[in-house]
């Protein structure tokens, strides 16, 4: 099921089923940058935790509401990832920390293909 939006125009996740308790984190990379502050937000206002990830390439630590986990870091790096993912029990990924600019996505095809497929891998 799609997500709902309220009359504050972000997301709602109040509708979307989720496999976990609501005392599970979610871990939201690039919850830092517009659309993933604004999944954290949506999920807190379900009644969701989330940690986010984010290396403040694109994202502003000030988009991350009060309350939430921040940690600042690179999605590719693998020990990071599995320490961020024990230490704070996070039972899924929503995975926000892509390179989107066309421009440079074609002038730089190998860092956006690193940063957008090869980084969502755990090594």
């Amino acid at each position: 099921m799609a997500p709902t939006f309220g009359y504050t125009g972000r997301p709602s996740f109040r509708s979307v089923s989720f496999e976990h308790s609501c005392n599970d984190l979610l871990l939201v990379t690039g919850g830092a940058g517009y659309i993933g502050s604004h999944v954290v937000l949506a999920l807190r206002d379900a009644g969701h935790a989330a940690v986010v990830l984010d290396d403040l390439s694109t994202g502003r630590r000030d988009l991350v509401p009060d309350g939430v986990p921040f940690v600042r870091g690179d999605v590719g790096n693998g020990m990071l990832i599995r320490r961020v993912l024990a230490d704070h029990s996070c039972r899924a990924v929503m995975h926000f920390a892509g390179s989107i600019i066309v421009s440079e996505s074609t002038s730089e095809p190998l860092r956006y293909y690193r940063n957008n497929v090869t980084a969502s891998f755990l090594h």
